[in-house]
Protein backbone atom coordinates (compact mmCIF):
# COMPACT_ATOMS: atom_id res chain seq x y z
CA UNK A 1 0.00 0.00 0.00
CA UNK A 2 1.45 3.40 -1.43
CA UNK A 3 1.57 6.36 1.22
CA UNK A 4 -0.58 7.93 -1.39
CA UNK A 5 -3.30 5.35 -0.88
CA UNK A 6 -3.09 5.88 3.04
CA UNK A 7 -3.74 9.57 2.88
CA UNK A 8 -6.68 9.34 0.68
CA UNK A 9 -8.12 6.63 2.72
CA UNK A 10 -10.70 8.75 4.68
CA UNK A 11 -11.10 6.82 7.53
CA UNK A 12 -7.66 7.42 8.96
CA UNK A 13 -7.15 10.20 11.62
CA UNK A 14 -4.10 12.61 11.66
CA UNK A 15 -2.59 11.00 14.33
CA UNK A 16 -2.53 7.58 12.32
CA UNK A 17 -0.87 9.27 9.61
CA UNK A 18 1.37 11.26 11.29
CA UNK A 19 2.61 8.01 12.96
CA UNK A 20 2.88 6.12 9.64
CA UNK A 21 5.20 8.90 8.08
CA UNK A 22 7.53 9.03 11.39
CA UNK A 23 8.50 5.62 11.17
CA UNK A 24 8.75 5.68 7.60
CA UNK A 25 11.27 8.59 8.42
CA UNK A 26 12.80 6.65 11.05
CA UNK A 27 13.35 3.49 8.65
CA UNK A 28 15.46 5.47 5.90
CA UNK A 29 17.23 7.33 8.45
CA UNK A 30 18.16 3.87 10.22
CA UNK A 31 19.61 2.42 6.74
CA UNK A 32 21.28 5.52 5.79
CA UNK A 33 23.10 5.39 9.07
CA UNK A 34 23.67 1.14 8.24
CA UNK A 35 24.65 1.49 4.76
CA UNK A 36 27.19 4.29 6.84
CA UNK A 37 25.62 7.33 4.30
CA UNK A 38 26.34 9.23 7.61
CA UNK A 39 26.86 12.74 6.06
CA UNK A 40 23.08 12.17 4.14
CA UNK A 41 21.97 10.45 7.24
CA UNK A 42 22.71 14.04 9.01
CA UNK A 43 21.15 16.21 6.00
CA UNK A 44 17.92 13.97 6.55
CA UNK A 45 17.70 14.59 10.08
CA UNK A 46 18.45 18.25 10.15
CA UNK A 47 14.73 18.41 8.47
CA UNK A 48 13.70 18.16 11.35
CA UNK A 49 14.78 20.75 13.25
CA UNK A 50 14.61 20.51 16.73
CA UNK A 51 12.23 18.10 16.99
CA UNK A 52 9.96 20.57 18.80
CA UNK A 53 6.79 20.96 17.27
CA UNK A 54 3.47 20.59 18.40
CA UNK A 55 2.40 17.51 16.57
CA UNK A 56 4.72 15.62 18.81
CA UNK A 57 2.89 15.79 21.56
CA UNK A 58 0.75 14.56 23.11
CA UNK A 59 -1.83 17.37 22.92
CA UNK A 60 -1.44 18.30 19.71
CA UNK A 61 -3.77 14.78 19.65
CA UNK A 62 -6.09 15.35 22.78
CA UNK A 63 -8.98 13.12 21.12
CA UNK A 64 -6.58 10.09 20.65
CA UNK A 65 -4.23 10.99 24.32
CA UNK A 66 -7.12 12.93 26.58
CA UNK A 67 -5.49 14.06 29.50
CA UNK A 68 -2.02 13.06 28.79
CA UNK A 69 1.13 15.55 28.85
CA UNK A 70 4.33 15.50 27.05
Amino acid sequence: MSIITLLTIRSLNLFTVAQFLSQVWMLRISLLIKLQLFSLAESECQAFGSMDTPDLYFEYYFDQFPGKRG
